[in-house]
Formats: C-alpha cells, structure tokens, sequence
C-alpha cells in the first residue's frame, strides 16, 4: 500500500477509466505491475490525466510506482510534468516516490535531480521526496514553498548540503530521514546539520524533523548546546538511536523553554529520562511512543535505524 494521505486529504489512484471525481483532492499516478511497456503506459496515465476535464479540481499529485524503480529514475517523468508546467501551475503539493516496501524498498528507490521542482512550480506549497539513491536538489530557491519532507534510508551529505543552502522564506515544516551508512548516508553533525539549526537559515520554520538517523547520540548532543531559531515550537527526533546518556543534554538545552512539542519515540530511552523531561519542562506535549532494545552480540551492542534498507 502506498500513501493514504497526503497533503490533509486521502489519496486517489488515478485511473483512465475513472478520472478524476474528486474536488480539492490528491491523486495518485503508478504503474503495479512492472511490465516491459510500463514506461509508456505511465506516460500515457500522466497524459491522460493532464487531459482530464477536472484537472483543476485536484491540488496534490503523487507519483507512485515507475517502472523498475529499483534501476531506473524518475527523470522521464519529472520532465514530463516540467513540459506540461502550465497546466500544472494549480498543483500545491507534489510527492515523488510514493511506494511501499512491497513495491521497492526505500534504499532501492532510485531518483534523479529534481532541481527543476524548484524552478518550474512555483506555487507548490509541499514536497515530499521519498528514497535518496541518485537524488540531487541542487541550488534550491522557492518563495512559497512551506513543507520539504525527505523520507530515506541514507541521505548522502551533498543533498544535506543542497539544503542548508537552501532560500526558502516560507519553509515551516522540514522533515529528513537521515538514515544509516548502511545505505548511504555518510553526513558529519557538526558540518552538514549545524548549518540547518542557523538562526535565520529558515525565518519561517515551524516544526524541525531530524529523523531516523544513525547519530542520534551526536545530533542531541549539538542541540543540547545550540540556541534554535525562536520560531521552532516542534522538535521530531525519533525512530534513531537515541540514548539515555545524549538524552540527558536536553535537560539543559537552551531550545528546551520555548519547544511546545518534541517527540522522541522509538529510540534507545529509558522511561526514566522521559519523566526528567517531563518534570523540568511540563508545558512539553513529549512523545516518548515505544523504545527500541539494543541488541548484544559477541559483546558487542547494537542500535539500529527504523528504516533502513
């Protein structure tokens, strides 16, 4: 199953035979089934669809499945969506890579430089991107986009770097997977996520999602002695790797007073340093959800990443 939901509406697969019949709706463009003539038939579904009488009814595009895109990129299918801009111009929202494990793995999703985003919809108000195998952003300018949520498995530094010299004034949701280097995430804290807590790097933002990453001990420990930007009320450092020991630097952290939300499920903490936290900053909805077990082996701990491969 792909996504349900996107953008505060349910997600409909688009199909020839149906069209669109849904207002102020998302629709949802893939292929199942990986036949040889896929690659046409998913062009001609986009062509289908941009030639659909309610086109402007629909205010978030997602594109699913293409096909084998465990070996091939989107890149065809972005360049057709950048031909046909003009009649796209209505879209706000726009996922690529919306599929489940059972359709691709996340670290097997290939994608491509998306640069032309950026560039050719200006009124986009939310991108997501999922899977970071061959993606590239390059220099990133938007004046209204307000959400960029990257989901992977390993995000390479320069995609990182492409974001912390993004010019995006409006961004109030940034969401990043960072991963493990498993899969290809190969980032330093201090170099390649310091630059997204600058004051001022994002005036607007809202919500900072520093996920499912390898660090986790490392990037709380950078927060715990870093003033955030004061417009930051929503902290997500979940599904990583997390410990007690990093965790207690948060009891100290200058960002702590002004946080109205921090969500720290499904990593490696006791409910002990939940209550610290609890006690010392009440006026926090903390989210602690379920904790991960470390795993022994040869007397060796491990701690893993939520999604992986």
């Amino acid at each position: 199953m792909a996504t349900d939901f996107f953008y505060n509406q349910k997600v409909h697969q688009y199909s020839k035979s149906e069209g669109i019949t849904e207002k102020n709706s998302v629709y949802r463009l893939g292929v199942e089934y990986m036949e040889d003539d896929d690659d046409q038939t998913l062009i001609e579904l986009i062509d289908a669809f941009l030639d659909d009488p309610k086109l402007k009814d629909v205010v978030g595009l997602s594109i699913g499945v293409w096909p084998n895109a465990y070996d091939s990129d989107c890149e065809s299918f972005i360049n057709k969506l950048v031909e046909e801009k003009e009649r796209l111009q209505h879209i706000e929202a726009l996922f690529i890579g919306d599929m489940d494990y059972d359709e691709c793995e996340i670290s097997w999703i290939q994608q491509a430089n998306l640069n032309a985003i950026f560039k050719n919809f200006p009124n986009l108000k939310m991108l997501q991107i999922k899977g970071s195998e061959g993606l590239s952003l390059g220099e990133i300018e938007h004046q209204n986009l307000e959400t960029l949520v990257l989901q992977s498995g390993g995000l390479s530094k320069n995609v990182l770097q492409e974001i912390g010299n993004a010019a995006l004034p409006k961004l109030k949701h940034l969401e990043i997977w960072l991963g493990t280097d498993d899969y290809g995430y190969d980032c330093e804290v201090e170099a390649d996520i310091l630059p997204l807590l600058e004051i001022g790097k994002f005036p607007s933002l809202f919500h900072l999602g520093l996920q499912n990453c390898i660090d986790a001990d490392d990037i709380v420990q950078l927060i715990s002695v870093t003033p955030l930007q004061e417009t930051i009320l929503s902290l997500d450092l979940s599904m990583g790797t997390l410990g007690d020991k990093s965790a207690e630097g948060l009891l100290n952290a200058p960002c702590m007073p002004q946080l109205c939300y921090l969500n720290l499920s499904s990593n490696y903490l006791s409910s002990g340093i939940g209550q610290k936290i609890k006690e010392k900053f009440p006026h926090i909805e903390l989210k602690m959800g379920e904790q991960k077990e470390e795993d022994v082996y040869d007397d060796e701990t491990y701690r893993y990443v939520d999604v992986g491969e």
